[in-house]
């Protein structure tokens, strides 16, 4: 078990018999993303439109999926939890 587990006993607001995972700085894809684009803004302003261009549609796509994976994750908790709580 990982240090970023947390267990229901060490937080006074979660009942014994759930477990949640908290994970902060878990966000590897967006901070892959927000390079990407910074890389695409960096190589566009020194004139390196083919490298803009490629790192540019990098980020959109990690942004995209990231942003995907998010929604899947909030329906899926927002089911859950409206199954835990009948």
């Amino acid at each position: 078990m990982s240090d970023r587990c947390v267990m229901p006993a060490q937080m006074s607001n979660v009942s014994q018999r759930n477990w949640i995972y908290y994970s902060p700085g878990n966000s590897e894809m967006i901070k892959w993303a927000i390079i990407f684009a910074l890389i695409s803004v960096v190589a566009g302003i020194l004139g390196f439109t083919g490298i803009s261009a490629d790192s540019a549609a990098v980020a959109k796509v990690l942004f995209f999926i990231a942003l995907a994976i998010f929604v899947v994750l909030l329906i899926a908790g927002l089911v859950v939890s409206k199954k835990l709580s009948e």
